[in-house]
């Protein structure tokens, strides 16, 4: 996969904060976004090669973030970050086409080794 840009969705900053160190050296463009506002606008507009998307965030969470993206974009891969993942909840995810799902916290170092499989 050939990823130019990224778009990390996550209402806490010291999360953003961690993907986007993980990402540093790659030549990438990346947005951000604190909740699912402005989210379709930005998905048009943007057109991300790769979704972060935060499970828990305010306006709309994760999984509706992922059904909408999907209901109009069945490449672009996403990505969904929980505290709370479990392998029914994980299975639940990839079944409305979540590309993978990864549990919270991860470490600049775990965050980095996870993204090499998407990001070259």
């Amino acid at each position: 996969m050939d990823c130019k840009k990224v778009l990390i969705v996550d209402d806490e900053k010291s999360h953003r904060d961690i993907v986007r160190a993980s990402l540093k050296g790659k030549n990438l463009t990346i947005r951000e976004l604190t909740s699912g506002k402005g989210f379709h606008e930005t998905i048009e507009a943007f057109q991300p090669d790769l979704v972060l998307i935060d499970f828990q965030m305010p306006i709309k969470d994760g999984i509706t973030l992922c059904q909408e993206l999907k209901k109009y974009d069945q490449t672009t891969p996403i990505i969904l970050l929980s505290s709370e993942l479990n392998r029914e909840m994980e299975q639940s995810l990839k079944e409305i086409g979540v590309s993978d799902c990864w549990s919270k916290p991860l470490t600049p170092a775990q965050l980095k080794e996870k993204l090499s499989h998407w990001i070259c």
